[in-house]
């Protein structure tokens, strides 16, 4: 019972949140995007968690669900990093209020709720403020993030915090505080929780806004030599760190990449992981897998592999309704990725140092996740990650094209009022 009033009063915050922030209640279209987001996630939660099955989707997250439950119920917790970190938060809070599947699930979209957040404010920061509710709106009623994020997943927490250290990333670069450092660094370590790949992602963002040249107008100016110094030692204390924690807790860290890299055994992991890949092919599964026979077998594989990342499932591979939205979703990245790429190129006026790392970002994460990923349905699952980054980045432009090309056709509402 107590489980249940828990994820009633998630709920019900959820839903009242953005009524008391006060630029999202001034602004109409920016609160009814938000509350139109909220609640369509809030509707698909009830539903697949009451109602309806939607193939593995359900399965994974009543997979997680139970592993959180047996926590709760034994006390064994442990630390772990990727899904075992995801089954002992579960297990704590279950342990604190009752096991629910209800809770599991409305914990993933207060973490979907709170991601809506940061993104209007990284929206800001890039002066795409006009394009606000729209960007929100899509992205809250993309697909595959109304699956992962109305059901007990770990994504929905991976994409807050990857969200959230971005924007303390620009924060840092603008006021050069420490404490700006702090929660990004802080917010990277929490991404990194949540997926062991994660933590190669997490120093080279650090790294990255680190290191990222910006205007003159910048309050702080370090050489490069420094710079270098200093993501040099930000990065091994890191490794260093990770893996020592994976020596000391073994299986239960999930550390072997850092150890593959500390060891100079990167080809190596790559190839037994792929090995695990290769026994579970199946109907969604990639044509070609990467190559380890030689560094430059990798790369030219690697490429192969990257592509179909981004942009399967392909029409004559469609067989169901999951497959018609990772077509649809595919799609939307062969759009907005090409005018993503221009963006970062060109900036959003004056903002070109953010745009120009948000993309560097987006390209970053997603060649990480191809190294991984041996199908299109782990695709969709890793895209939802980054798909706010081409929104933020390609939509505004997209939409002024549409603009545009609706004044010279002469739809635009000043003409019709005139014509009348």
């Amino acid at each position: 019972m107590m489980a249940h009033w828990s994820a009633g009063v998630i709920a019900l915050f959820t839903v009242l949140l953005p009524f008391f922030i006060e630029p999202i209640r001034k602004n109409r279209v920016l609160l009814f995007a938000f509350c139109i987001a909220v609640v369509v996630h809030q509707l698909v939660l009830i539903l697949l968690t009451y109602y309806f099955t939607f193939g593995v989707v359900v399965s994974d997250a009543l997979f997680f669900h139970q592993m959180g439950s047996e926590l709760a119920n034994t006390g064994d917790f442990y630390f772990g990093i990727g899904a075992a970190f995801y089954h002992n938060f579960l297990g704590v809070v279950y342990r604190a209020v009752g096991s629910s599947r209800l809770l599991g699930a409305e914990m993933s979209h207060l973490a979907f709720t709170l991601s809506l957040l940061v993104l209007l404010k990284i929206m800001d920061m890039t002066e795409v403020k006009k394009y606000k509710p729209a960007t929100l709106l899509i992205y809250g009623l993309m697909p595959s993030l109304l699956l992962l994020g109305a059901s007990s997943f770990r994504e929905p927490w991976q994409i807050l915090f990857f969200m959230t250290s971005v924007y303390w990333g620009f924060k840092y670069r603008k006021d050069a505080k420490l404490m700006s450092f702090v929660f990004m660094t802080l917010a990277s370590i929490a991404m990194a929780l949540f997926h062991k790949a994660l933590i190669i992602f997490s120093v080279m963002s650090v790294s990255l806004f680190y290191l990222w040249p910006t205007t003159s107008s910048q309050p702080y100016h370090y050489g490069w030599q420094r710079k270098i110094t200093v993501v040099l030692a930000i990065t091994g204390i890191s490794l260093a760190g990770f893996w020592w924690i994976a020596e000391s807790l073994g299986g239960h860290f999930g550390g072997e990449v850092v150890n593959a890299i500390m060891q100079g055994r990167v080809l190596d992991y790559i190839d037994h992981y792929h090995d695990i890949l290769r026994g579970q092919a199946g109907r969604a599964s990639y044509d070609v897998l990467l190559n380890t026979s030689s560094w430059s077998a990798l790369l030219k594989s690697w490429i192969i592999v990257y592509f179909e990342y981004l942009f399967s499932p392909f029409p004559w591979q469609l067989e169901n309704f999951s497959d018609f939205i990772g077509l649809c979703e595919a799609l939307f990245r062969v759009v907005l990725i090409p005018l993503s790429i221009y963006v970062g190129v060109t900036g959003f006026r004056k903002k070109k140092f953010e745009a120009s790392l948000l993309c560097l970002c987006y390209f970053a994460m997603t060649l990480l996740w191809s190294v991984g990923t041996a199908n299109y349905g782990q695709a969709m699952r890793h895209h939802v990650l980054t798909n706010w980054i081409i929104l933020v980045l390609g939509l505004p432009v997209l939409l002024q094209a549409a603009g545009r090309y609706m004044q010279s056709m002469g739809w635009d509402s000043a003409k019709r009022r005139q014509a009348l």
